[in-house]
């Protein structure tokens, strides 16, 4: 195992290591474990057995990140302003119909834990 893993999470299993086409088909405004706002966007994708897969990537509004996030946000294609991500898709911030490629890691946790997710 991997130096500093305590487990692998079997979210690596489902989402392997690579790059997809996806597009979004839900988001909403979350809040992280420590009670902070976050934007959670869930992305379809297709594996590699043609099955679809839904994969969140959550971006953070902490000030050291904030601006990563909005432009990510814009990347993604954002209308209107960060609120009416809170709208979810009846909202319309995201067009849930435009594919874009995303990069599929795994990551360690800072409880040890290898967990699959979106980087950009």
């Amino acid at each position: 195992m991997d130096q500093g893993v305590k487990t692998v999470d079997k979210s690596c299993e489902r989402h392997p290591i690579g790059s997809y086409l996806a597009r979004p088909v839900d988001w909403g405004i979350s809040k992280t474990k420590a009670g902070l706002p976050q934007v959670t966007v869930c992305f379809r994708y297709k594996g590699a057995d043609g099955q679809d897969r839904d994969i969140l990537w959550f971006g953070s509004f902490k000030d050291t990140v904030v601006e990563r996030t909005v432009d990510t946000l814009m990347a993604m294609g954002l209308k209107g302003s960060l609120e009416t991500l809170a709208d979810g898709v009846p909202g319309a911030a995201l067009n849930s119909g435009s594919e874009m490629e995303i990069v599929i890691e795994h990551r360690v946790d800072q409880n040890g834990v290898k967990r699959a997710g979106v980087a950009w």
